[in-house]
């Protein structure tokens, strides 16, 4: 059989027409895998780096990872780390509610009788601290709560993106743009405490 060049199949995919082995395209529903199934659609920049996602896509992903670990983190300094771990299981809802939209996924009674739980039990949480009138705990209940929703919302992106891309693209794409956000971020928001070490 002859071999099928990368740019005909991907043409052959724009065009919602699955391409065979032998270079023709099958109209109809056909034993032959559909050869459009991880066709990259996009480019990296100034690379030859095939991606199923636009960058800007990748790029948000990462921030919403990246605020959601920076928010949690920063709870630490203002709320105990008994509020910041019940806070955290805010992110089930938040993977549930996303999923929902994104996924299409269905929960029935039980899931959402569990989800209630977990909410009814962080606002206990917050409410207690409050009266605790400790000072600046509200602003690290609010923080863990902040990150406990970006987390659930970025797992299901990471689902999706999975799904479709593989889990060598997500890291890859992940870590990459995570890791300039990061450095960027650190340099405005904790530029005291660089100083402290250099």
């Amino acid at each position: 059989k002859n071999e099928v060049s990368m740019e005909a199949r991907e043409e052959s995919c724009q065009k919602q027409e699955p391409m065979l082995d032998n270079g023709e395209t099958d109209d109809i529903s056909s034993p032959v895998k559909n050869q459009c199934d991880g066709v990259s659609r996009y480019k990296f920049p100034f690379t030859s780096i095939s991606l199923s996602y636009h960058c800007s896509f990748y790029y948000l992903m990462a921030f919403l990872h990246v605020q959601g670990n920076y928010f949690t983190f920063s709870a630490y300094r203002y709320t105990s780390f008994k509020s910041i771990s019940l806070l955290d299981s805010l992110a089930l809802p938040s993977a549930m509610i996303s999923s929902r939209w994104l996924l299409d996924r269905n929960y029935g009674k039980m899931h959402l009788i569990g989800v209630s739980i977990c909410i009814f039990g962080s606002i206990l949480m917050v409410t207690s601290d409050a009266e605790e009138k400790v000072e600046h705990t509200i602003i690290g209940d609010l923080l863990a709560v902040a990150g406990a929703l970006l987390y659930g919302l970025s797992d299901t992106l990471a689902e999706v993106v999975v799904k479709e891309a593989g889990p060598n693209e997500y890291f890859g794409m992940l870590g990459f743009f995570g890791s300039l956000i990061s450095i960027i971020q650190v340099g405005i928001a904790e530029s005291d405490v660089l100083r402290r070490y250099f």
